[in-house]
């Protein structure tokens, strides 16, 4: 028989292990409870909030950025009052035969797009001028001419085409000898005057008439023209009153390059696609050489 000591240290070790394995029982029980009585999200209950993520959104850069740094550059296109008497005003070549004249104001654009022939660059209007509100017409080219070169003769308010450069400018000669009274000289716009005035004051391609998806409704071309001229004035006028801006036929300007053998047409021509009627289209031609595509919009500005 075991001595009593040994026999009670036994019990109590017993006695200890029993609790232990009673407390991690214990622990278990109450771990197992609390996972059964946390409940399942029902399925209307709103979607936790998730501050972390609508944080990151915030910090996110704009994804028309490119597009604002555009909306900036466009803004430096401005406008000054027009200061010369009278907005509008006609000279009389025949009995029944008025050239009309519409008033462009002074200011500074940028012109171009760096993709149809003009670098994109900061032109300025120093001066207000006068800008035909109509292409010159082939009644108005015959009454001051006494010939009449269009290939698409017709009614007589269809644009003078297959005019060369230097028909053009005996055409102006005449217009200064006979007119030169009025304190006005008369002759071809500027490529940065025809520019400006086609936009009229707009920025690139976000004008009306300039969006090549509504073109249409402002210039004859490729698509609605029907192989053909048209009376001027039948489409809708740019917002300064100026009309066929957008093709009908391509208009000469004043500029020549390489030695004055070649010179600017702008606008585009009614066998030519919208893109190639937009305000930036530009082709060079010879002076000597006429096209069933070509004509005129006379500019004048104090002497």
């Amino acid at each position: 028989m075991e001595p009593w000591s040994s026999a009670k240290m036994r019990n109590n070790a017993a006695t200890s292990v029993g609790r232990f394995l009673d407390g991690v029982a214990l622990l278990v029980w109450l771990f197992a409870v609390a996972g059964c009585s946390r409940e399942a999200p029902r399925a209307d209950s709103p979607p936790p909030r998730r501050e972390s993520v609508k944080n990151v959104k915030k910090a996110e850069k704009p994804k028309d950025s490119l597009r604002g740094a555009q909306r900036n550059e466009d803004a430096e296109t401005y406008v000054k009052p027009f200061t010369l008497p009278e907005k509008e005003f006609q000279i009389e070549l025949a009995q029944g035969v008025v050239m009309e004249f519409v008033g462009i104001p002074p200011g500074s654009f940028m012109m171009g797009n760096n993709v149809e022939g003009v670098r994109r660059h900061r032109e300025t209007i120093a001066e207000p001028y006068y800008l035909g509100k109509y292409e010159v017409t082939q009644q108005q080219w015959q009454a001051l001419m006494g010939n009449n070169p269009s290939l698409h003769k017709g009614p007589p308010r269809r644009p003078v085409e297959r005019v060369d450069w230097d028909e053009c400018q005996t055409f102006l000669r005449k217009l200064n000898e006979r007119f030169g009274g009025t304190g006005m000289r008369f002759g071809l716009p500027t490529e940065a005057q025809w520019e400006f005035a086609c936009r009229a004051g707009a920025p690139l391609r976000r004008d009306s008439t300039d969006d090549l998806d509504r073109i249409g409704g402002y210039g004859w071309f490729a698509a609605n023209a029907k192989l053909e001229t048209h009376p001027v004035g039948e489409k809708r006028a740019n917002p300064w009153g100026l009309y066929d801006v957008h093709g009908n036929v391509a208009e000469w300007c004043a500029q020549s390059t390489a030695g004055g053998e070649f010179h600017a047409v702008r606008g585009g021509n009614w066998m030519n696609s919208a893109r190639e009627c937009a305000s930036t289209s530009r082709l060079l031609r010879r002076g000597r050489v006429s096209f069933r595509f070509d004509g005129l919009r006379v500019m004048c500005a104090p002497k």
